[in-house]
């Protein structure tokens, strides 16, 4: 389900340029509690995670490129490519301007102002193509699914594939055994957070009333992934990196995980 063909365990980090950006999409993004020494514009300073609001930033645009984001005049994180997240990253609470430069210059690309409350997380995704660049303050679920359930949101940032239907497919069944957990999903839009038991599945993609079949050719198929009762994800769909192929990519954030599930990692 939120997971890649083939998953990155890396984070961008949020304190140095890399010398070599990564292009590669779907990097898997831990959303583990900070403990109480947190990292600030690349400061260490002692802060309880109740006091501060958790942000994390992704870069969602086809064609922006590579981006530095900055809260105020503190930097975020440096160098996010196209696919990327960033960690989350704690900031005092308030009205707090977020903005993505450029990657390496003072050219700002987009910005909004928004407010953090202590203690809440949030994802600011970028997206649109350059010429008409969004951007987009997400309140992220900071506690456990109900018992036995796993919660997953989607946030449709595919510019080309137009609306579509989402499936999530258990192991072992089949697309046409399966009811849409989310019908006609538009750009720019978010489904919410929506409930299935704990379990293995498949993210299933389709072009929208495109009728459940085995013959149904799919925008994206994710791989069999597990998920642990209480777990909360968040999946972005991107445009397929070569604009010459159809379908939609992903990215994968993690919001929450079980104690369990963290002590496993």
């Amino acid at each position: 389900m939120i997971s890649s063909t083939s998953p990155l365990t890396e984070q961008v980090d949020v304190c140095t340029a890399p010398a070599k950006p990564s292009r590669a999409l779907r990097w898997g993004i831990g959303a583990a509690a900070l403990a109480a020494l947190l990292m600030v514009g690349c400061q260490s300073i002692e802060m309880s995670p109740e006091n501060v609001a958790q942000v994390r930033v992704i870069a969602a645009s086809p064609d922006a490129g590579s981006m530095d984001f900055y809260a105020g005049g503190t930097a975020l994180a440096y160098g996010v490519d196209f696919g990327a997240a960033s960690t989350y990253i704690p900031l005092a609470p308030g009205n707090v301007r977020l903005s993505a430069n450029t990657a390496n210059t003072s050219q700002m690309l987009i910005a909004s102002t928004t407010p953090l409350v202590a203690g809440k997380q949030y994802t600011a995704v970028v997206t649109n193509v350059a010429a008409s660049l969004q951007e987009t303050i997400y309140a992220d679920q900071t506690t456990p699914a109900p018992a036995g359930d796993v919660a997953v949101r989607v946030i449709d940032a595919a510019t080309r594939a137009g609306n579509v239907d989402l499936y999530m497919v258990p192991a072992g069944e089949k697309l046409k055994a399966t009811a849409a957990v989310r019908a006609g999903v538009a750009f720019g839009s978010s489904t919410g957070y929506a409930l299935v038991p704990a379990g293995t599945y498949s993210l299933v993609v389709v072009p929208a009333g495109t009728a459940p079949t085995n013959q149904a050719l799919p925008l994206m198929t994710g791989p069999q992934t597990t998920y642990a009762a209480g777990a909360v994800r968040t999946v972005v769909l991107v445009d397929h990196p070569n604009p010459a192929m159809p379908g939609v990519d992903e990215i994968v954030a993690s919001d929450y995980d079980p104690p369990a599930a963290q002590e496993a990692k």
